[in-house]
C-alpha cells in the first residue's frame, strides 16, 4: 500500500501513478513573458516634442501671409457658403482686387446680354460668332516678317524634302 503522505511530498510522478508534473507551471511561466504582438512591426518614426509657442506663432503668421499672398480657392460650394456664412468675404480683399484685372477671361465667342438683347441683336448663336470671328481674323491675317536668308534656307529645305521623300507611303 502506498502512503498518500509520500506521494504529495514527493510529487505525482514519484509513485508512478501519475504524468510528470510541470507542465501547467511551465505553460504559466510561459505566459508570463511578453510577447510583442506583431514581430515583424518595428515603430521607426521618431517621436516629437511638443512645438513651442513660438514656433506655432510662426507657422500661424506665415500660414496667413501666405493666405494673403496667394489667397484661396473653394472648390466646393458648401465649404465656400461656410466660409461666407462666417463672416468671411473675398471680394473686398487685397488679394482679389490685386488679380482682378487680369485673372478672370471672358471669351469673346460667348453673348452676356439677355434674350431680349440677343434678339435684337440678331439672334446669333455660338457657331454663327465663331464663324464671324474666324472670317475677320483670316480677313485681317498678315504673314508674320522673317529674315531674307532664313525664309530662302526654309524654302530650299521642303524643296529638298519633297524630292527625298517618296510621294506616298506604302
Amino acid at each position: 500500500m502506498v502512503d498518500t503522505r509520500d506521494s504529495l511530498e514527493k510529487g505525482p510522478a514519484a509513485d508512478g501513478s501519475a504524468r510528470r508534473a510541470g507542465g501547467r507551471a511551465r505553460r504559466k511561466v510561459l505566459r508570463a513573458i511578453p510577447v510583442p504582438l506583431f514581430k515583424t512591426l518595428v515603430r521607426n518614426i521618431p517621436f516629437y516634442d511638443v512645438l513651442p509657442n513660438e514656433a506655432v506663432e510662426l507657422i500661424h503668421d506665415e500660414s496667413c501671409r501666405i493666405l494673403e499672398d496667394v489667397g484661396i480657392e473653394f472648390r466646393d460650394d458648401d465649404a465656400a457658403a461656410i466660409w461666407k456664412a462666417s463672416g468671411g468675404h473675398f471680394l473686398g480683399t487685397a488679394h482679389t482686387l490685386k488679380k482682378f484685372e487680369n485673372a478672370f477671361f471672358l471669351p469673346s465667342i460667348m453673348d452676356f446680354n439677355n434674350f431680349e438683347q440677343w434678339a435684337a441683336g440678331g439672334a446669333q448663336d455660338a457657331a454663327a460668332r465663331a464663324l464671324a470671328k474666324a472670317r475677320t481674323l483670316l480677313d485681317t491675317y498678315e504673314e508674320p516678317k522673317l529674315d531674307e536668308g532664313i525664309h530662302e534656307a526654309l524654302k530650299e529645305f521642303v524643296t529638298r524634302r519633297e524630292r527625298e521623300l517618296p510621294d506616298h507611303v506604302s
